[in-house]
């Protein structure tokens, strides 16, 4: 990947005029080939496979891919508190759920277990109003997304 060569280029010239200092621009393995060394560059490669395949997997983040267990997990191991502290952070609502839940699954169940259990009290009808926000703005936010979207390939020239 040759990415801003001729950048690199001009300012290299820039450097060659300016202080005299003579320089080179290299990409890959071609700073190995000019030093003559180049079986370090395969030895480099061949350790970036290795440890390619070496890496663990990573964990599954979408919580909706299970979305009957982690409801039931929410619901019996965090408290209605922990509940309303997750979605009153703004941060969280905006960064991580969105990642937690791409489908609003999880978040469609707990959005209806609340509304159905608004009789037990305030706080179930504070959750639930959370939830509901939560889900309402990002909807919104894929709708403006998918709107820009269309807007920009509606005005683009072919």
């Amino acid at each position: 990947m040759k990415k801003n060569k001729n950048y690199y280029e001009e300012q290299i010239d820039k450097i060659k005029k300016t202080y005299g200092i003579e320089s080179k621009l290299f990409y890959g393995n071609s700073l190995f080939s000019f030093l003559d060394i180049k079986h370090v560059w395969d030895e480099f490669l061949d350790y970036l496979k290795k440890w390619k395949v070496s890496l663990p997997a990573l964990p599954n983040l979408n919580f909706d891919k299970e979305c009957d267990e982690i409801f039931d997990k929410i619901i019996n191991n965090l408290t209605n508190y922990r509940i309303k502290q997750f979605f009153e952070n703004n941060k969280i609502r905006k960064n991580i759920i969105p990642i937690l839940f791409p489908e609003n699954l999880v978040l469609e169940k707990l959005k209806k277990y609340y509304k159905r259990n608004i009789k037990k009290g305030t706080k179930y009808k504070k959750i639930y109003n959370l939830i509901s926000e939560t889900i309402d703005e990002r909807n919104k936010r894929i709708a403006n997304t998918e709107n820009k979207v269309a807007s920009e390939n509606f005005y683009k020239k072919d």
